[in-house]
């Protein structure tokens, strides 16, 4: 017994220690690491593990592990794997997670040839809840690297089966998502359905997506596609596609698209085993290629290609395509194949319109290829282009040095705001050293946008390395450019020496003084010597452009006289006189220009301008000296005037770290000053055509700071003594003074008066400028018996108060204005004939929207003393009164007050009646349109009869009164004649009748209106004498769109008169009258 109770004992104590050695190897991260050594010896040093925590039964942690197999490798920065050793219990493996970080996969070289595959199978079911991968790459060997952002997983294994329950792949370019199952015999069966989305920046295709099902074996497979491909520029594409495949290859039996709103079918194969070769045939029908190029609207086209590649050789034919472009017939056929490094194109045509394109040849090592096209309309062929032309040619030779032929003949040819009347070339010239040239092209009527040129051409003979060239440009009979060419052509540098350089233009001959090297490379180019002479002054152009050295070019100007530049100031009657020396240097590199400069000196001259009164004006200037230089730190300015008897101008300006890249940047910063002293002001005439002799003198001086979007100004502007003249109102403006005075660096102070007449005017106000864009005025307008007008139609003196405020775009006006005194001569009425109801006035309205593109905003309070005498249509009195006027941007004015007549008067039908009562009523009324209370009155003997007027201008109304009361006819006899109508004679009562008729025509413009609405006539008006003598009732109408005809039927006198105006052309005019007098005018007008 006690030898049986030693055994059992030591079997327990071995059976224990057996146990704990057991645990403290899967239970502790000592274990682990015991573990993972024997995994490394295991793998011959292959498998390499920087740190390891955790244990075998719980969480691993692993870092700095790499693997090496022959010539591929697997490396991680982190793995981390949780699972439940509990499930071995239960016959499974399940994982919670496994997670890696920065797992890259190298390949290098070619992997051996591996065995078929065999299947396999694992000893117990696995179940994988999550499995993710941050940072995945993978490098082969000469293939870009793959590179995804995530991988996440989640699947099992059971006997042969692997479910894919989720794989999800994140990749920069976009997203793909998998699920499936696939079984590890050596079948293979698989089937997995996957979508996927597709964004590569940069792309025009903008959320591509899909999605793929895949079924079968690697030796037999089905799988369908579906994709929807979005662009930016293009209409998408909606894809489907059906097929099959096996290890060799596989087939498109199906496919349909949308694409162009047009529908796409085809089939084809791809076949990698034995050898790469495809083939396949598209076709698609109801394609509208203006959702793909714009310029071809209006058209619909259908297609049929076939195409084909085996061996490094692509065939493709477009059997055909048909349909209409532009709204013209389209037709298209051609075959084109790729070997060997050699396109050929094969009985290539395009017809459209009536537009024939035909082209064959091939391009490879050597050219051989034809053209030809004949368009007598090219707009059949193009959108933007004009005009008929022929055009054939030929390219030959070895492809470095080809020899080009061609040969064209156009008529009329434009291309936007382009166009060339006549056009013939004839190029014959190859690359190669013995290739003859003959160029001969000749351009007559051209027209670049506003300027034009009678005729350009360029001729020439001669071979590559030998040749004369001769330019000639023609402009009217007085402007010609010529020059002739010797060059040479070798080793891919044209090097030619420009001579015989003539330039004759209006007072001027150039003439070139010597030969003129230039040459021309891939990578340099050179211009040296190219001077021009006339009359002593010089024009010198140097220039050279070297890899690695940048740009440099020099401008020199000699004794340069400046009236010669007076056709082409844009303002014509201005002219300068004066010689002119300068010199620029361009240095351009890396893009930048420091080291360039430029200065420019005007010698003592004269500017001489006419003004619209056929005045002279001269002022003349000692010197003027202009510098320019680009530092690297920045670009400076310098400007010295002395402006003799006129006064001087000093400034100088300084743009820290200008770029040529941004020459206008807003926040480019600013330094500056400028000290001005002008002591004659008619320049001032020549911007202002309005105004007239301007005097005084202006003195100032200004600092500059902050950017060019927002700049600082500090200092004071000054006008002294001045005065001025307003031909259009005959007004003299005397003892001028202004003053502008910064008060911050964004603020001018402004105060200024000026005498008018008897009065005198006041102005101040502010000038505020937080920066160039956003900018505020506030002026303040006062004075005391301005005159404001005084020329024979009007002599108005006023006292103004008045506050403006003016933003960009926006003006508002507010205040009260007061006229005291003022004498006006109502303008004279001018016959108008109206415009026929279908004719379109071409421009019409630009005027009003210049005009609406700011806003005006007034409220001013209008006060007329009891000195504003008003005459005109047999009208005199004064008025009196006041009103408030109030406009609003997008409003008609509106105004509200009376204004009286007094001592008023009116001459009609040959009598003078007294305006007893006259007032013009406004009660928030339009301005044009106020409310009428008249009494016109005449007295004879012991009889009182008149005329009441009252309700609105537009639509007065008439009332007849007597005292003793009477009837309307001798209510109007008495008017007219002074009695009553039965004591008129004949002649008498005849005008009083016709006097009663034309009285219901008075009534207002409202019956005139009506009447000619319900006789369908145009014109229904009264038409008074000169003086108001007579009156003539008007009938006028349209009996075609260029016949217009006018009755008029004397009211108050005998007569009748008919009219007619027949519009010949848009020129042209004839116009008749027959009644009193006859005639025919023809007339003639001209547009400015």
């Amino acid at each position: 017994m006690r030898l049986v109770r030693i055994l059992l004992t030591a079997l327990l104590t071995v059976t224990l220690l057996l146990g704990g050695a057991a645990a403290l190897l899967l239970g502790s991260e000592a274990g682990l690491r015991w573990g993972l050594k024997q995994l490394e010896s295991a793998t011959g040093g292959n498998l390499e593990i920087g740190s390891a925590r955790g244990r075998l039964l719980g969480e691993i942690r692993l870092e700095g592990v790499r693997y090496r197999s022959g010539t591929s490798s697997v490396s991680a920065a982190r793995l981390i794997l949780r699972w439940r050793p509990e499930s071995l219990l239960e016959g499974r493996l399940k994982i919670v997670s496994l997670e890696a970080q920065r797992l890259h996969v190298t390949q290098q070289g070619r992997e051996e040839r591996r065995q078929p595959f065999q299947g396999f199978s694992l000893p117990l079911p696995v179940e994988l809840e999550q499995a993710t991968v941050d940072g995945f790459r993978f490098s082969g060997s000469g293939a870009q690297p793959v590179e995804l952002d995530r991988i996440e997983l989640g699947g099992s294994y059971r006997d042969t089966t692997l479910t894919l329950r989720r794989l999800t792949v994140t990749a920069p370019q976009g997203e793909l998502q998998a699920r499936g199952e696939i079984e590890t015999t050596a079948e293979l069966n698989f089937t997995i359905d996957t979508e996927w989305r597709w964004n590569p920046p940069p792309s025009s295709i903008i959320g591509a997506q899909g999605a793929l099902q895949v079924t079968g074996t690697p030796q037999q497979y089905r799988f369908r596609a579906t994709a929807r491909l979005p662009s930016e520029k293009l209409s998408p594409v909606q894809l489907e596609m059906d097929g099959s495949g096996d290890l060799s290859g596989l087939r498109a039996e199906k496919l349909h698209a949308r694409w162009l709103e047009g529908e796409w079918r085809g089939s084809g194969r791809l076949q990698w085993q034995p050898a790469l070769s495809w083939n396949a045939d598209l076709s698609g029908e109801g394609i509208d290629p203006a959702l793909a190029w714009d310029r071809w609207p209006g058209g619909k086209i259908s297609l049929q290609l076939t195409g084909r590649g085996e061996g490094g050789k692509t065939e493709v034919e477009l059997k055909g395509l048909k349909g209409t472009v532009q709204g013209y017939p389209v037709a298209a056929t051609g075959s084109f194949s790729f070997s060997g490094g050699t396109l050929r194109v094969t009985r290539a045509r395009l017809a459209s319109g009536s537009a024939r394109l035909a082209a064959s040849g091939s391009v490879g090592n050597k050219w051989d290829a034809k053209w030809r096209l004949t368009a007598p309309e090219l707009a059949h062929l193009w959108p933007d282009l004009e005009g008929r032309l022929e055009a054939s040619g030929s390219v030959s030779g070895p492809r470095a040095q080809p020899h080009l032929r061609v040969r064209l003949n156009g008529d009329e040819v434009r291309w936007r705001q382009y166009l060339a009347q006549r056009l013939r070339s004839e190029l014959d010239f190859g690359l190669r050293e013995s290739d003859p040239w003959l160029i001969e092209t000749e351009i007559e009527q051209i027209r670049l946008g506003e300027n034009r040129l009678d005729r350009i051409s360029l001729s020439g003979v001669g071979t590559t390395v030998a040749h004369r060239l001769r330019l000639q440009l023609e402009r009217d009979a007085t402007t010609r450019l010529q020059s002739d060419i010797r060059g040479s052509l070798k080793k891919g540098i044209w090097r030619a020496t420009l001579e015989n350089g003539r330039l004759d233009i209006p007072k001027m001959r150039w003439r070139q003084r010597q030969g003129a090297e230039l040459l021309l490379g891939a990578s340099r180019a050179r211009l040296s010597g190219w001077c021009w002479e006339q009359r002593g002054s010089a024009i010198c152009v140097d220039g050279e452009q070297r890899p690695g050295a940048g740009a440099q070019a020099t401008l020199s100007l000699r004794r340069f006289e400046l009236g010669w530049l007076r056709e082409w100031l844009p303002e014509k009657r201005l002219s300068v006189s004066g010689m002119a020396d300068g010199e620029a240097r361009l240095s351009y590199r890396e893009g930048r220009l420091d080291g360039s400069r430029l200065a420019l000196r005007l010698e003592p001259g004269k500017v001489s301008f006419t003004t619209p009164d056929r005045e002279r004006h001269t002022s003349g200037y000692r010197e003027i000296v202009l510098q320019l230089e680009k530092k690297p730190q920045a670009l400076e300015a310098t400007l010295t005037a002395d402006l003799g008897k006129t006064g001087s101008l000093h400034g100088s300006w300084r743009l820290p770290g200008w770029r040529i890249s941004h020459p206008r940047a807003a926040t480019q910063a600013l330094e500056g000053r400028l000290q001005a002293t002008l002591k004659e002001l008619d320049l001032l005439a020549l911007f202002v055509p309005r105004l007239q002799q301007p005097k005084g003198s202006v003195t100032g001086e200004m600092s500059f700071a902050g950017t060019l979007g927002a700049p600082q100004l500090d200092g004071t502007v000054e006008l002294e003594n001045g005065s001025l003249s307003l031909p259009d109102l005959g007004l003299k403006l005397r003892e001028i003074e202004l003053q502008a005075t910064t008060r911050s660096n964004r603020e001018l102070l402004l105060q200024g008066s000026a005498r008018s007449g008897p009065g005198r005017l006041l102005l101040s106000g502010e000038l505020t400028f937080p920066s160039l864009r956003d900018w505020g005025t506030r002026l303040r307008v006062q004075g005391k018996e301005l005159q404001v007008a005084n020329i024979p139609e009007a002599r108005v003196i006023a006292s103004p108060d008045l506050t403006l405020r003016i933003r960009p775009r926006r003006i508002q006006i507010a205040g009260r204005v007061t006229i005291p005194k003022a004498k006006i001569k109502l303008p004279e009425k001018q016959g108008l004939v109206p415009v026929s109801p279908d004719v379109v006035i071409i421009g019409a309205g630009q005027e009003e929207r210049r005009a609406r593109r700011w806003s005006i905003a007034t409220s001013i309070a209008l006060q007329l003393g009891d000195r504003v005498e008003v005459y005109g249509h047999g009208f005199e009195g004064r008025i009196s009164g006041q009103m408030a006027i109030i406009e609003s941007p997008g409003r008609p004015a509106i105004a509200q007050g009376e204004l009286k007549i007094h001592d008023g008067s009116y001459k009609l039908y040959g009598q003078k009646f007294n305006i007893e009562e006259g007032r013009l009523l406004y009660a928030a009324s339009p301005l044009t349109n106020p409310g009428l209370q008249f009494r016109v009155v005449r007295r004879r003997q012991d009889v009182e009869a008149g005329i009441m007027v009252f309700g609105r201008l537009r639509k007065p109304e008439l009332q007849l009164f007597s005292t003793p009361p009477m009837d309307d006819s001798d209510i109007l006899a008495y008017i007219l004649i002074g009695k009553p109508l039965r004591e008129a004679t004949t002649s008498e009562g005849d005008r009083v009748s016709q006097a009663a008729r034309s009285l219901q025509l008075v009534g207002g413009t409202w019956l005139a209106k009506r009447l000619g609405k319900e006789l369908d006539i145009e014109e229904v008006s009264v038409e008074s004498g000169t003086g108001g003598d007579g009156a003539s009732l008007v009938l006028g109408k349209y009996l075609s769109p260029r016949l217009y005809v006018q009755y008029l039927i004397g009211l108050t006198e005998g007569g009748n008169i008919l009219r007619a105006r027949y519009e010949i052309n848009r020129n042209w005019v004839l116009e008749s009258e027959s009644g009193y007098q006859s005639g025919i005018d023809l007339l003639f007008t001209m547009e400015r």
